[in-house]
C-alpha cells in the first residue's frame, strides 16, 4: 500500500472517530436536554389543565357566592319559602349559571332545595343522591361554615367527579349568623373535560381510582402515584407524552386520576436537530478530508513520490551522477540533501582507488570511451618489483609503495590529465588533445 493510501485512510480514520465521538457526546447532552425540556413541558401542561380546572371553580365560586350572600336565599335556608323557589330555583337558571346541581341546606345541615339539570339538553334531572348524606356526615368539610369559611374543589358523587363550591348563607351583606351551608356543583363529564381541552389545547382524560375500565396506562400510573405527585410517561407507539396527577377530594383523600397528553414536538425538534447536526458533520468531515489530502498531497504526499520516482530513476540507469531536486527547507528537503550527499560518495567511490586515490579502471574506461575522435595521449606505466616486496617485506610495504608512487605519477599528469590506478601495479595517465609529442 503506498504512503497515499495509508495517509487516506488514516486521515478517515480520524475524522470518523471524531465525527462519532463528537456525535455520541452531542446526542447525549442535547437529545437528553430535550427529554428533559419535555418533561418540564408535560409537567406545565398537567399545570395548565389545573388551572384549567381553577379557573372553573372560581366561576363556580363566584356563583356561588352571589348566591350564597343574598337576602332572600338567607331568609329561604330559614324558612323554605315556596315563593323563593319558584322564582329562582328554576332549570334555566342553571343552565345559565352552567351549573349542574345546588343544593341548599339549613344550619343542622337538611337540604331544603336540590335541583340538577342536563346542561346538554336543559332539562331537569335527578339531583346527586349522596349530596345530603355526605354534606350531614360528622367531620364533613362542607358543613357548619361560618363568615369568611367557604370550601371548593373535586367531589365524588354517584360515582363521577365533581366540581363544587361550598359557602355559608348569609345576608346581602356578608353577615352571619350562617343560616346554613350552599353548594353549586359541576361535573367532570365528557362535556367539562372537552371544553377543558379546547381550553388547553391538550388531551385530557379523568378516572376515578380503581375503576376497572380505566386505560391500562392510568391504571399503572395510578398504583405509583401520591397526592401531589406528577408522572410522566410516553404513551401509544412513543409518539405522545403523557403527565399523570392524583387529585384529593375535599377530605384530601385520593378522587381522581388526572392525565394530560399531547404531542412530542420537543423530542421530535430535539431529534431534527440532531440529524441536521450529523449530516453537518458528514459534511463538515468530508469538506475537512478533501482540504487536508490536497495540503498533504501537494505539501508532503506529492513531493515525497517524486523524490521516490527519481531515486528508482537513478537506480535503473546506475548513475551515481545524477542528483535529486532539491526545495524547501524542511524534512524532506534535508532527506533529497541526505541522498544527494549519498550519491556523491558513491559516484567517488565508484571511480576512484580506495588505495591511491586515483581515478580507477571503470573511471579511466569511461573517459576514454567519452574522448571519441579528438586527439587524446596516453602513457602507462607499472611498478617493478611490487610481487618482491610484497613477499619479502609484506602487502603494507607494498601498498605504502604504491602510494607513493601514485603521487608521483598524479602530480606529474597534472589537472589537465587523468591520473588511474588501472591493475595491480599499473597506471595509466589520459591526457586528452595530447598530441605524441606532449606525450613524449
Amino acid at each position: 500500500m503506498r504512503v497515499r493510501e495509508k495517509s487516506l485512510l488514516i486521515v478517515v480514520a480520524v475524522l470518523a472517530a471524531l465525527g462519532s465521538g463528537l456525535y455520541v457526546l452531542a446526542s447525549s447532552t442535547v437529545i437528553g436536554a430535550f427529554e428533559r425540556l419535555e418533561d418540564s413541558n408535560a409537567r406545565e401542561d398537567m399545570q395548565r389543565v389545573l388551572n384549567a380546572m381553577e379557573g372553573v371553580l372560581h366561576r363556580l365560586d363566584a356563583s356561588a357566592g352571589d348566591w350564597s350572600n343574598w337576602d332572600d336565599t338567607y331568609r329561604f335556608a330559614g324558612d323554605g319559602n315556596r315563593e323563593f323557589a319558584e322564582v329562582n330555583l328554576t332549570d334555566r337558571a342553571l343552565v345559565e349559571l352552567d351549573v349542574d346541581f345546588l343544593l341548599i341546606a339549613d344550619r343542622a345541615n337538611r337540604p331544603v332545595a336540590e335541583l340538577a339539570v342536563d346542561l346538554a339538553s336543559g332539562s331537569r334531572v335527578d339531583p346527586p343522591a349522596d349530596l345530603p348524606a355526605i354534606l350531614a356526615r360528622p367531620g364533613s368539610p362542607m358543613a357548619g361554615l361560618e363568615p369568611g369559611e367557604e370550601r371548593s374543589g373535586i367531589l365524588l358523587l354517584g360515582g363521577k367527579a365533581a366540581l363544587v363550591s361550598a359557602k355559608p348563607v348569609l345576608t346581602s351583606q356578608g353577615e352571619g349568623p350562617s343560616m346554613g351551608t350552599l353548594v353549586f356543583g359541576r361535573f367532570l363529564d365528557q362535556a367539562a373535560i372537552e371544553s377543558l381541552e379546547k381550553t388547553t389545547r391538550l388531551g385530557v382524560s379523568v378516572s376515578l381510582p380503581g375503576d376497572p375500565s380505566a386505560p391500562m396506562d392510568m391504571d399503572l400510573a395510578a398504583r405509583s402515584l401520591v397526592i401531589g405527585k406528577t408522572v410522566v410517561r410516553e404513551i401509544g407507539d412513543g409518539d405522545r407524552i403523557a403527565s399523570y396527577g392524583m387529585i384529593a377530594d375535599l377530605s384530601g383523600k385520593p378522587a381522581m386520576l388526572l392525565r394530560v397528553d399531547g404531542p412530542r414536538d420537543v423530542l421530535e425538534r430535539g431529534k431534527q436537530a440532531m440529524s441536521t447536526l450529523l449530516y453537518s458533520l458528514a459534511l463538515l468531515g468530508l469538506v475537512s478530508l478533501l482540504v487536508i489530502m490536497f495540503l498533504m498531497d501537494r505539501l508532503v504526499l506529492a513531493r515525497i513520490a517524486g523524490l521516490s520516482a527519481r531515486a528508482e530513476e537513478i537506480a535503473r540507469a546506475g548513475d551515481m551522477s545524477a542528483r535529486l531536486q532539491v526545495k524547501g527547507r524542511d524534512e524532506i528537503s534535508r532527506l533529497a540533501e541526505s541522498t544527494n550527499l549519498m550519491l556523491g560518495r558513491l559516484e567517488q567511490a565508484g571511480n576512484l582507488d580506495a588505495l591511491t586515490g586515483l581515478a580507477n579502471r571503470s573511471r579511466f574506461q569511461k573517459e576514454v570511451s567519452a574522448v571519441g575522435k579528438r586527439p587524446v595521449g596516453i602513457v602507462i606505466c607499472d611498478v617493478d618489483g611490487l610481487k618482491l616486496i610484497n613477499d619479502t617485506l609484506g602487502h603494507a610495504a607494498g601498498d605504502s609503495l604504491l602510494v607513493t608512487a601514485s603521487g608521483i605519477i598524479g602530480r606529474c599528469a597534472g589537472d589537465a590529465a587523468l591520473a588511474s590506478r588501472i591493475g595491480g601495479d599499473e597506471f595509466a595517465v589520459l591526457m586528452p588533445g595530447a598530441g605524441q609529442i606532449a606525450v613524449g
